[in-house]
């Protein structure tokens, strides 16, 4: 006797997931780009003894956010680039390669990973010094 239970079959991802996923960027800096134009009339409009120096500040923190993804999304890209230009395996690749390694492996690489960062931000430090 078979016993066994029928699966449902599973529906594929809807393509508008992919198509958002692909536009998440552009929607993001649209966003923090409104909110850079309409933050200071807000505050304006919310309270009238908001000063210049106020909204500036806001203005501050929301640039160094737009900055900070627009950096980071660069060096994704020339990472990937690099990546291609030299033969190297791609990122999923390699992390599934890591994912294989012994423990006593991955705490070696983190902690040799971690004191470069280290050593680089403190040669950093002392350049600008």
């Amino acid at each position: 006797m078979n016993t066994r239970v029928a699966r449902p079959r599973e529906m594929p991802m809807p393509k508008i997931s992919h198509t958002l996923k692909r536009l998440e960027p552009y929607l993001l800096f649209s966003a923090f780009s409104a909110l850079w134009i309409y933050a200071p009339a807000y505050l304006r409009a919310a309270d009238d003894t908001v000063g210049m120096i106020d909204q500036s500040i806001l203005l501050l923190v929301l640039l160094s956010i737009m900055i900070f993804l627009i950096v980071l999304s660069l060096c994704w890209w020339l990472m990937q680039h690099f990546l291609q230009l030299v033969g190297l395996p791609s990122i999923n690749n390699m992390v599934s390669h890591f994912n294989l390694l012994e423990l006593w492996q991955k705490f070696i690489l983190y902690t040799v990973l971690f004191w470069s960062l280290v050593w680089g931000f403190v040669l950093t430090i002392l350049a600008i010094c």
